[in-house]
């Protein structure tokens, strides 16, 4: 029932605990299709590169976020 691919993304700069390892961001997704492959491939990528992981972390604005999860060229 998804028209169209969408991202939440919060931040909680002091953590919060949800029973595991401290959380500083929370991305829900609700996707079109299979277009939450490519949503979730670009996520890993960010969240696996920790200068990465720390600019999503800290991102500011919406556009910092995009930079951060658009698919990489190549």
């Amino acid at each position: 029932m998804v028209r169209n691919t969408a991202l939440a993304v919060i931040q909680f700069p002091e953590g919060v605990d949800w029973g595991g390892p401290t959380v500083h961001v929370a991305i829900g997704i609700a996707a079109s299709g299979d277009e939450h492959l490519k949503v979730l491939s670009s996520l890993a990528g960010v969240l696996t590169d920790p200068e990465r992981a720390a600019r999503l972390r800290s991102a500011t604005s919406v556009d910092d976020v995009l930079e951060l999860l658009a698919p990489a060229a190549g």
